[in-house]
């Protein structure tokens, strides 16, 4: 048996940090499909840029993984994983040009924070730590898919989100997460939601 790091929390709170992030992610879109009038104005532009953005953090964590896994020392696999990241700027460059916006280059940023935050505040040893982000990205990614796909074809209730709040959104583009927001604000629910019920779960 492995003996507890020194820095490390107590388990429930170790999980608890860990999944903050997720759990204030999933709360502020339901808040925005319940009552968006509750939110800043243009909150709702950011939520969709976050739905986008964390594809790219999705697609990125694979690599992430296995790129930093033999490297020992939190602040040296943090270093590393921030190195990772930085190709994914390019990216969100490109989301950040097309919303005219630098949202999504804080966004990207925000998210991978997220990732390290599990690093720091519930360290694991080596093969556990690869088998814990190996755990997590695949559940992302399950519940990515599965979200889109549920909240695609369910017909969802508007609750909030009717056809003047619609319109004061203003959202960027076209498709169904433009036409019909209330299902984005589902999709990032249930995505968010789900992530942070796994990270409760230690991973």
């Amino acid at each position: 048996m492995s003996a507890a790091h020194p820095l490390a929390l107590p388990p429930v709170v170790a999980r608890l940090a860990s999944a903050a992030p997720e759990l204030t992610a999933a709360s502020t879109y339901l808040v925005a499909w319940v009552a968006p009038a509750r939110l800043e104005p243009g909150l709702a532009r950011l939520l969709l840029l976050g739905l986008l953005v964390e594809f790219l953090v999705i697609h990125s964590f694979a690599f992430t993984v296995l790129g930093v896994d033999g490297i020992r020392g939190r602040g040296k696999k943090s270093l590393a994983i921030l190195g990772f990241s930085a190709f994914y700027l390019l990216f969100a460059g490109a989301f950040a040009l097309a919303f005219s916006s630098s949202a999504p280059l804080w966004t990207l940023g925000w998210l991978f924070g997220s990732r390290l935050l599990t690093l720091w505040v519930d360290p694991r040893p080596r093969g556990e730590e690869r088998q814990r982000q190996s755990g997590l990205w695949a559940a992302s990614a399950a519940l990515y898919i599965f979200g889109v796909a549920l909240t695609s074809i369910l017909p969802l209730p508007r609750l909030g989100v009717g056809a003047d709040v619609v319109a004061a959104l203003s959202l960027p583009g076209s498709g169904l997460w433009v036409e019909e927001p209330h299902r984005l604000f589902a999709f990032g629910l249930i995505y968010f939601g789900g992530v942070a019920a796994v990270e409760l779960r230690g991973g």
